[in-house]
C-alpha cells in the first residue's frame, strides 16, 4: 500500500514555484538599459499563450517608451508543442495561426515594425515540423554573431557561407553581444539538411569571434541549457538531454575558456535560473569552468510544467538528478533579461492562479576567474540524499 501510494505522489509530481516571487508589477528595468525577451516553448499555444502574450505586449511597450527597443529571441519549439522531445507537428499553414499563437505573433510584429528586433533558435520543432518561415514573426538566424547597442538596437555582424565565417567590424560601440548556435546539427543530424555544412558554419563562427580587452559582455543563445536541472538533466526524461558533456567540443572549449558571461536558453517546460551553472557542471560532470557562467532558461510560453496534462514531466521519475536551482517555477511566462553599463538583472514573469508573478535575479557582467583550487559540490549521487544541502534538494 505504501509503496503504490509513493510511486502514484512520485508521478503525480507536485508544482513548484520557489524564490523571491511577488505580486503585482514586474521590477522596472532601468531608464538606460537594453532589453532581451526570452520566448522558449511558445508552440502549444492556447490560453497560455494568449495570458503570455499580454504580458509580453506591456514589456514591449515599455521598452519602446524608453527609446530602446528590445530583442525578442525565440528559443525552439515556436512552430509546434514539443513534449519532452517528441514535437507534435501542426497542419500545414497553420503555424503562425493557432489560437495563442496568433497574439504572440502579432505582438512581435507590431514591435518589429516599430523598430524592434525578433530573432531565433530553431529546436526539434522547428527541423522536424518545418521552420514554418512564411508569416513568422521572426528570423531564424544561427549561427550568428548580433550586437546591441545602447540604444537597443540589435545588428547581425557576422556572414557565413562555404568557405568561412567574417565579422563586420563596429561603428558604434556594443551594450552587449549575443552568439546565436544551432545545436540540432551535432544532436540529430537525420533531422537537419546539409548537416555538416551547418556544423562547419557554426565552428567557423565561433573560430571568427573578435577578442580583446575592450570587448563587450558576450553571451550565448541556445535552444537547450549547457547543464539542465529538469526532465532535460542528467538522468531526466527529456531527449536529448542538455548536458555539458552533450555539447559539441567546441562549444564546450569555448565556454571552458571564458568566451561567454552568460547563457540563454530554452528547452525546458519551465523558468529557472542559475547565477553559476558551473557549480551544477562540477557536480554532474566533474568539470570546472575557468570563471562563473550564469543562465537563464525561459521555456514555457504556452507548454508549462504546471499544466494538468504534464504530470509526469514535473514528477520524480522525469526530474533530472543534477541539481535544483533556487529559483525557478513551472508555471506560464517568459524571462526578460536587462543589461545596463553597471550590470544585468533577469525578471522572471509567470501566470501563477491569474494573476502575474515575478522575481528578480542580479546577473553580473564582469567576473574574476575561480580560484586554482576551490570547493567541490555534493557528489551523491541523488538530490534527496542526506548529505545534500536542504535548499539544493527538490
Amino acid at each position: 500500500m505504501r509503496a503504490s501510494l509513493g510511486c502514484a505522489l512520485a508521478l503525480a509530481g507536485c508544482v513548484t514555484h520557489r524564490g523571491p516571487w511577488h505580486d503585482g508589477p514586474a521590477p522596472p528595468a532601468e531608464p538606460e538599459a537594453v532589453t532581451i525577451v526570452a520566448l522558449g516553448g511558445a508552440g502549444r499555444g492556447g490560453a497560455a499563450a494568449e495570458h503570455s502574450a499580454e504580458a509580453l505586449d506591456r514589456v514591449l511597450a515599455d521598452s519602446r517608451a524608453r527609446g530602446r527597443p528590445a530583442t525578442v529571441l525565440w528559443l525552439g519549439d515556436a512552430v509546434a508543442s514539443n513534449p519532452l522531445g517528441v514535437p507534435r507537428c501542426p497542419d500545414a499553414g497553420e503555424a503562425w495561426t493557432r489560437d495563442g499563437i496568433r497574439d504572440l505573433a502579432r505582438v512581435v510584429r507590431e514591435h518589429v515594425a516599430a523598430g524592434g528586433a525578433s530573432l531565433g533558435v530553431p529546436g526539434a520543432a522547428e527541423w522536424r515540423c518545418g521552420a514554418a518561415t512564411a508569416g513568422a514573426p521572426l528570423t531564424w538566424t544561427a549561427p550568428a554573431l548580433v550586437r546591441i547597442d545602447d540604444r537597443g538596437r540589435a545588428t547581425v555582424a557576422s556572414g557565413c557561407d562555404a568557405k568561412g565565417c567574417s565579422i563586420a567590424k563596429t561603428q558604434t560601440p556594443a551594450r552587449l553581444e549575443l552568439v546565436l548556435l544551432d545545436l540540432w546539427p551535432w544532436m540529430r543530424p537525420n533531422d537537419v539538411v546539409d548537416a555538416p555544412g551547418r556544423v562547419a558554419r557554426t565552428e567557423a563562427l565561433l573560430a571568427a569571434l573578435p577578442h580583446g580587452e575592450s570587448m563587450p559582455p558576450r553571451v550565448l543563445v541556445l535552444v537547450l541549457p549547457i547543464e539542465g536541472a529538469l526532465a532535460r538533466g542528467q538522468g531526466g526524461r527529456g531527449r536529448p538531454l542538455a548536458t555539458f558533456h552533450n555539447l559539441p567540443p567546441v562549444v564546450q572549449d569555448a565556454i571552458l575558456g571564458g568566451e561567454f558571461i552568460g547563457v540563454i536558453a530554452g528547452g525546458e517546460h519551465a523558468q529557472y535560473t542559475a547565477r553559476d551553472v558551473g557549480w551544477p557542471i562540477r557536480r554532474t560532470e566533474k568539470v570546472w569552468l575557468r570563471q562563473p557562467v550564469w543562465q537563464v532558461v525561459s521555456g514555457a510560453v504556452a507548454d508549462a510544467n504546471a499544466r494538468p496534462g504534464a504530470a509526469y514531466r514535473r514528477s520524480a521519475v522525469a526530474h533530472g538528478i543534477g541539481w535544483e536551482p533556487a529559483v525557478r517555477t513551472d508555471h506560464p511566462g517568459f524571462t526578460v533579461v536587462s543589461v545596463a553599463d553597471d550590470g544585468a538583472q533577469a525578471v522572471l514573469s509567470a501566470r501563477v492562479r491569474r494573476r502575474w508573478q515575478h522575481a528578480r535575479v542580479a546577473l553580473p557582467l564582469s567576473v574574476a576567474p575561480h580560484p586554482r583550487q576551490g570547493a567541490a559540490p555534493v557528489m551523491a549521487p541523488c538530490l534527496r540524499c542526506t548529505s545534500v544541502p536542504a535548499n539544493e534538494r527538490p
